[in-house]
């Protein structure tokens, strides 16, 4: 019996090591301050963007914006929540019309390409982009985009969007999962 303990022990153990591998065994960290933010958004501004998108920005994203529009993060890694790999966040995207590298000019070059309900919040070095989804079918889910890979379409002709899938639940755990650099 001891036996059956110690081996389900040391199983257990293997399957945290093997977490801590994936993780990289980095401690948790905030993605704040950023390098480079710009000034918070205008309220006219997030209403506004509200209005198109027909949506209420979800809290956690507003407030974070309010603390800085955009910028390099401090901690750039975080966990996938799906995959369990660390992802990597070059650049939160400003909320900033005309600035470069805003969520305007995401939008304006990859909106066709974005599954609809989405938002370009942040990009990683090779281009991919997080997206807050703000609609049906993934709404509050932040996801990851991959930008190498289109989205595929089934039998039917329905767009499958396999090129994305979700990091996080939401944006205010998308901030919980950056860990150390």
């Amino acid at each position: 019996m001891d036996d059956q303990h110690d081996r389900e022990r040391a199983s257990g153990e293997a399957d945290r090591g093997e977490a801590d591998q994936r993780e990289g065994a980095r401690g948790p960290a905030s993605p704040e301050p950023l390098t480079g933010a710009l000034p918070p958004p205008p309220g006219r501004l997030l209403a506004r963007v509200e209005e198109v998108l027909e949506v209420r920005l979800p809290a956690a994203y507003r407030e974070f914006l309010a603390r800085g529009n955009g910028g390099r993060p401090r901690a750039e890694h975080y966990v996938d929540g799906t995959t369990g790999a660390l992802g990597r966040v070059a650049a939160f995207l400003p909320l900033a019309p005309g600035a470069p590298d805003s969520v305007f000019e995401a939008l304006e070059r990859h909106g066709e390409r974005l599954p609809p309900g989405t938002l370009p919040i942040a990009r990683d070095p090779a281009g991919n982009l997080l997206l807050l989804a703000v609609g049906e079918p993934w709404s509050g889910e932040v996801l990851l985009w991959n930008a190498a890979d289109e989205p595929e379409e089934d039998a039917e002709g329905n767009v499958t969007w396999t090129n994305v899938h979700a990091v996080a639940a939401d944006f205010a755990e998308l901030l919980r999962r950056f860990v150390a650099d």
